[in-house]
């Protein structure tokens, strides 16, 4: 159709009134100038003439602010976008004004104004390639690169986190922009790359984008070139495994094989100052009669404040998992069980609002277990078999179903027996020991009753043996001597 279609709708924009006037649209677009000939050869008429008359019809001010847009892609702008590269701030009013123009602008077929959940335009890529034929795309790139920046304060990972357009294009404009600071700091900024990647769901575009900034940077005599180079391999080589919807970048560069101490050091330093917390893995090794501890490795676990417990499976009986909590206590509640070496989210268990007091995992990562705080009732585990995805009940004998908040805490042995996984639970006074039974949790006569409060307890001796603490209290609970723990209370554990 060679834009007839479009050169149509933009005629009758100009809402013609005379033949005069129809006249000379008609003498404008039939006579093809060198500069339609050279970019547009295979068109039959001259339809950049037609776009021509019709933004000329507009006041200089709105003139120069159409011509603006032609800075962007041809894509769904946002119109927040639009008013940061027209210098306003992102206020109601501000929109107000902002939308009122596109809406003449449409009405005038110039582009095309969205109005459903978000504002937003789109402008044909004809009339974006005959913008930019008269105007200064450095600077208009430079405008809205300091509009994105004023809005942030400079932190480029503090956009709106759904903002597709930003996260998809912001490299692309800030090198137009010729910006080689913002450059450098948004390639540094690995909380922004982990945005990019789960709005993109791929590799490829960040990859992409790294390249390209780091090429612009080699040119400028950068020194992170090669640096770069390096983590774009990492990604290239891990994508298959790495978890895009919820992967956190600083997290894939402290855990994978990745020998470049400055971004390994740069994600570290992230790391510490982060709001979210990151957990330590760390290796010690003794030599005669010194200790040194080694860290190896962070995750980041939990995605507020109250996600504070996580548990881990024994890397004897295969991969090592982690199970932590996210957004503990708010409505997308969930107990989350993951990989170590992937990170990859092997379940997830949904308990919206609840209040996740305590997590607990099998040795071989197959069962687990989590405490929810019950007003009244102090607390209740549950306790789920991974692979079939079914609750496992706690019975005292083939027949007697007991509700899980006989008991305040659970710890699993960190032994197999054979084929038997055990664990071990305790309220106040007394500790009872437990074999996993297909779907049951079967009780299996071993248990230690005591006048005073059980404070912790632990598998000893390779799991064949539990030890556990207790301190005397008075009538009100409180320990009558802080210092003083009784350890001389032991269980005996034999499997049948």
């Amino acid at each position: 159709c060679q834009g007839l279609p479009l050169a149509i709708s933009v005629i009758s924009g100009l809402n013609l009134q005379t033949d005069d006037g129809w006249q000379n649209v008609i003498n404008t677009i039939v006579n093809k100038d060198l500069q339609a000939e050279e970019l547009l050869p295979d068109y039959d008429f001259n339809v950049f003439a037609t776009f021509k008359s019709s933004i000329n019809q507009l006041n200089q001010r709105d003139q120069n602010l159409f011509r603006s847009l032609g800075v962007f892609k041809a894509v769904e702008i946002p119109i927040e976008f639009i008013i940061s590269l027209w210098g306003l701030q992102i206020e109601d009013i501000n929109r107000d004004i902002v939308t009122t123009k596109l809406k003449m602008l449409h009405w005038r077929s110039l582009l095309n104004f969205v109005n459903e959940d978000r504002l937003s335009c789109v402008l044909h890529d004809l009339i974006i390639e005959y913008l930019q034929q008269s105007t200064n795309c450095q600077q208009l790139n430079k405008n809205l690169i300091d509009g994105y920046g004023t809005y942030c304060n400079g932190k480029w990972s503090t956009y709106p986190h759904d903002d597709y357009y930003y996260y998809q294009y912001l490299i692309h404009h800030a090198i137009q922009a010729e910006d080689h600071k913002t450059i450098e700091e948004i390639i540094r900024d690995f909380d922004w790359m982990s945005l990019k990647l789960k709005l993109d769901q791929t590799i490829y575009n960040l990859c992409t984008d790294i390249k390209k900034a780091t090429n612009f940077l080699k040119n400028e005599e950068s020194k992170i070139w090669n640096d770069y180079q390096q983590l774009i391999q990492l990604l290239r080589k891990h994508e298959s495994s790495l978890p895009i919807k919820s992967i956190d970048l600083v997290q894939v560069l402290l855990t994978l094989d990745y020998n470049n101490d400055r971004i390994k050091e740069c994600a570290l330093e992230l790391a510490k100052k982060s709001d979210i917390d990151y957990w330590e893995i760390a290796v010690i090794n003794y030599y005669k009669d010194n200790r040194i501890v080694e860290p190896s490795k962070s995750k980041r676990i939990g995605k507020n404040d109250m996600d504070k417990r996580i548990a881990v499976s024994n890397p004897c009986y295969g991969n090592l998992r982690i199970i932590g909590t996210e957004n503990n206590r708010e409505e997308n509640c969930q107990i989350v069980i993951t990989d170590y070496e992937t990170s990859q989210i092997i379940h997830q268990i949904s308990r919206p609002r609840q209040d996740i007091r305590k997590v607990a995992i099998s040795p071989d990562g197959h069962i687990v277990g989590f405490n929810l705080a019950h007003y009244g009732d102090d607390s209740r585990w549950q306790i789920y078999n991974l692979d079939n995805k079914k609750k496992l009940d706690f019975v005292k004998d083939n027949f007697h179903k007991l509700q899980g908040q006989d008991f305040n805490e659970l710890k699993f042995c960190p032994v197999i027996h054979g084929n038997d996984i055990v664990l071990a639970t305790w309220d106040k006074k007394q500790v009872r020991v437990w074999k996993i039974d297909g779907n049951k949790i079967h009780f299996i006569n071993k248990q230690v009753s005591i006048n005073y409060k059980i404070e912790s307890i632990e598998w000893i001796d390779k799991g064949s043996k539990i030890i556990f603490w207790w301190r005397m209290h008075d009538i009100y609970g409180k320990p009558l001597d802080m210092n003083n723990w009784n350890n001389q209370c032991q269980i005996q554990v034999s499997i049948d």
